[in-house]
């Protein structure tokens, strides 16, 4: 008498071949079509804030401003 014919365990579930209707998924809700952007991680809290926004100030032009106003020199000493 063989070791394995006195085991008590059961079968192994995984090993049996399921029908594929058992593991169709269904969505409960339908998903919107929202004119949102699709990439969360790149999206900006408002659009003033984007890179590309021109009321956004750069350190650039706030160094412009500065030798407009107090002149070269000054803004060469902000540098």
């Amino acid at each position: 008498m063989s070791l394995l014919s006195l085991s008590s365990r059961q079968p192994d579930l995984l090993a049996k071949q399921a029908p594929p209707d058992e593991f169709k998924q269904f969505p409960t809700v339908p998903r919107l079509n929202l004119e949102a952007p699709k990439n969360a991680a790149a999206a900006v809290p408002h659009e003033l804030a984007a890179e590309g926004s021109r009321i956004r100030n750069k350190v650039a032009d706030y160094i412009n401003a500065q030798s407009m106003l107090a002149g070269t020199a000054y803004a060469e000493q902000l540098i």
